[in-house]
């Protein structure tokens, strides 16, 4: 069934803006009557009916609001790659379970532009496509240091020397960029209280070390919001 991520979910009919509107309409050519489902992106969802206006569209609800059980929290502190690698890492991220997304920009960063509008369509996108509840909270760019003393949670980052995977539970894991964390970055980290993790046997891509980092700690989430 095709979801609709909305400002809203609490009305009767609920809005829909003109770009959503043509997107299910002009684009995926939905038809009038077409079962949807309708989430605000924080854990609230509705089944409803697309309803179709000569000017606009709508949808109208079927059930009542679905609230999901909280999440336990996943952060993904995700250096800053290269365009592509950073559109395939969010949304990833997105569907494996993250619930934050922090950017930092590192050593071995391109450089590149900071794209946090389009990363947020993305995130919004994924979250859409994979049938989760939720949307993940995207940080602004941020130094990785005061990213990871900010987390109240345990920190990983993928070392391929590492012996042991990250614990699944609320947890953040800590993504370098091409060419991985230079040996100050990793110091930093460890000093922080930070542990390394062995996520596979090989050297993983940015976007293949996120979808696996974040699908082994999000397990415990299963049956939850996102």
């Amino acid at each position: 069934m095709r979801r609709v991520r909305t400002p809203t979910v609490d009305t009767d009919p609920i809005p829909l803006s003109r770009a959503t509107a043509h997107h299910l309409t002009g684009v995926l050519r939905l038809r009038d009557g077409t079962q949807v489902v309708a989430f605000d992106g924080n854990g609230r969802e509705v089944h409803g009916v697309l309803v179709i206006n000569a000017t606009s569209a709508v949808i109208r609800p079927t059930s009542p609001v679905r609230v999901l059980p909280p999440a336990h929290p996943v952060h993904v502190v995700l250096a800053i790659a290269r365009g592509p690698a950073m559109d395939e890492a969010v949304r990833v991220a997105t569907e494996c379970g993250a619930t934050d997304l922090h950017f930092v920009r590192l050593r071995r960063s391109p450089p590149t532009g900071e794209r946090f509008e389009r990363w947020q369509r993305k995130a919004a996108a994924a979250a859409e496509q994979c049938g989760r509840a939720t949307v993940p909270a995207l940080h602004p760019v941020r130094p990785l240091i005061q990213v990871v003393r900010m987390l109240e949670v345990p920190v990983w980052f993928g070392q391929p020397a590492a012996e042991t995977p990250p614990d699944p539970g609320p947890a953040a894991l800590v993504v370098g960029p091409e060419g991985g964390l230079t040996d100050d970055e990793v110091t930093s980290l460890l000093a922080s209280g930070a542990k390394p993790c062995r996520l596979a046997p090989h050297v993983l891509r940015v976007a293949t070390a996120v979808a696996v980092g974040t699908a082994m700690i999000s397990l415990s989430n299963r049956g939850r919001e996102t």
